[in-house]
């Protein structure tokens, strides 16, 4: 589990002294805790959603959603959001408890595909007809994710695209086609989404098993890109230049990833060792103590480079554990 990146006072549009959380920087945000949700199966983790949260000339533009731990919110949220109130954060004349939520969120197998499951909390008011809606609005958070929501014990799944549902099968119909997905259209969208892959991986914290997954994916997208003719080639020129600066982006991430598994094993070695010196005034002791705090400066540099926030904050205390 992991603390709330958003703070309701980022939420509170009244309060000027801090500046407000955006569409943009909630989305990427969250779909940066999201994968960190896919890689802890069945763990759960708080969530927070306001439905039209996001709007411009009156306009909606996005909804929020958050995930982790904050005491804050959940009472905000439980005395404000799923209930009517002067204090929501909706405005008395928007809010809608029907498009208010909290509750936990986890990861589990269903039908033998990976899920990500948002299960309400007992006091949320929104109706289990809408959560269809609901989670197909939020679709572009789950990062390619399929998302149900659990209500009473019951799966409720997304509404379909249309482009989704299911076509007729015809005789001159081939599904086999080795173009699908390789056509000039379709190149030209993977890579907006690889490279929107790339960003929130390089912005927020991740899985070494994303970024290796995403480099693979790049690798892939590149040998479909050389597949196609010359001339539509040219017109995707300006996707094939950006390619080369995230293939290396990704590339610098994932050496980072390693080069803090090797510190992590030597930080933990000599640690083990130094704990078991009764005596740690000693000279073979003060040498692990200066090897562990030389390891955990490395692991804090590479920490930062990846934005693993967590894990420097655990560096941190462990560095102070040591000057106590």
């Amino acid at each position: 589990m992991f603390p709330c990146k958003v703070k309701i006072d980022q939420l509170d549009r009244t309060n000027t002294k801090v500046k407000d959380v955006d569409v943009k920087t909630n989305k990427t945000l969250t779909k940066g805790k999201i994968k960190k949700v896919t890689t802890k199966k069945g763990e759960r983790t708080p969530f927070y959603y306001l439905g039209d949260y996001f709007q411009e000339k009156g306009k909606v533009i996005g909804h929020f959603l958050s995930l982790g731990t904050s005491v804050k919110l959940e009472k905000h949220f439980l005395q404000n959001e799923m209930k009517n109130s002067k204090s929501s954060l909706m405005g008395e004349k928007l809010q809608n408890t029907k498009r208010a939520a909290m509750g936990e969120i986890y990861m589990d197998t269903i039908k033998d595909v990976p899920t990500l499951c948002f299960e309400p909390h007992e006091k949320s008011k929104v109706p289990e007809a809408k959560w269809p809606k609901i989670l197909k609005e939020m679709k572009e958070y789950f990062s390619g994710m399929k998302a149900v929501a659990v209500i009473n014990g019951k799966i409720v799944e997304a509404e379909e695209d249309k482009e989704e549902t299911s076509v007729e099968p015809t005789e001159k119909k081939d599904t086999t086609d080795s173009n699908q997905g390789k056509t000039k259209q379709d190149i030209a969208k993977r890579f907006k989404a690889l490279q929107q892959s790339y960003v929130t991986v390089r912005d927020n914290e991740h899985d070494a098993k994303v970024v290796k997954k995403l480099y693979l994916d790049l690798k892939l997208w590149l040998e479909d890109f050389k597949q196609l003719p010359t001339e539509e080639q040219k017109e995707l020129k300006a996707f094939y230049e950006k390619f080369s600066t995230v293939v290396e982006g990704v590339k610098k991430i994932i050496k980072a990833d390693q080069k803090i598994d090797v510190h992590l094993k030597n930080v933990t070695e000599a640690i083990a060792k130094y704990v078991a010196f009764t005596d740690h005034s000693i000279e073979p002791a003060m040498a692990l103590k200066k090897k562990a705090l030389v390891e955990l400066d490395e692991i804090i540099k590479f920490a930062k480079f990846v934005g693993a926030s967590e894990m420097l904050n655990q560096c941190h205390v462990i560095k102070k554990l040591f000057d106590a």
